[in-house]
């Protein structure tokens, strides 16, 4: 069964990585960069009611955590997760490290795999779009992109997990993207605002 956390969930998919669809790469898309991103990122953030910690490791690498209640051990679990932020073009990508899952039997994926988002982070503003399952697919049944994909579905046959996996190199995904439509292979913009002393 395909389990959403709260926090998790929220940040839309930083955003399907424990969610019921995912694009998964070897390759961090774009290059990295070295900006300090600190001042600007490092702090509590909030995005329907649900708040997630941001925090720069280095420059070019963060880490984001947030709270899930676990019912069953009635206790609060922390969620963590690795962004390393690139650029392609003119656009800041998290590149977000898929972590292990060692509740989920199914997750027997061995190495580090990427996440892309699109991220556009201003003054206590951070909006963000995770990569669409649909068009990644598509290019790789098509044969534009090498990798394969999962679905799972249940007893009556309706799919409950999407899951691509892009196995080609890092200049043809960077190709794919730079030439694709942004509009098509990423979500619908989510904005997470920043909390500060005055709320």
């Amino acid at each position: 069964m395909c389990r959403n956390t709260g926090w998790l969930m929220t940040i839309v998919a930083i955003l399907a990585l424990v969610g019921c669809e995912s694009v998964n790469s070897r390759h961090v898309l774009g290059e990295r960069i070295s900006d300090d991103l600190s001042e600007k990122i490092d702090g509590p953030w909030t995005l329907n009611g649900e708040v997630a910690v941001f925090h720069q490791v280095k420059p070019g690498e963060l880490r984001v955590a947030g709270l899930d209640w676990d019912d069953e051990q009635n206790k609060f679990d922390v969620m963590e997760l690795t962004i390393i932020v690139s650029r392609l073009g003119d656009h800041t990508v998290f590149n977000l490290v898929r972590p292990d899952d060692p509740d989920n039997p199914d997750d027997d994926v061995e190495g580090t795999w990427y996440q892309y988002m699109l991220a556009d982070l201003g003054e206590g503003v951070l909006t963000i779009r995770g990569a669409e399952t649909d068009p990644f697919a598509q290019a790789v049944e098509g044969g534009a992109l090498a990798g394969r994909f999962d679905i799972k579905r249940d007893a009556n046959g309706k799919v409950q997990e999407r899951h691509v996996w892009i196995e080609a190199d890092k200049t043809a995904i960077d190709a794919f993207v730079r030439g694709g439509n942004l509009d098509e292979l990423f979500g619908e913009a989510e904005t997470l605002k920043r909390i500060t002393d005055d709320d």
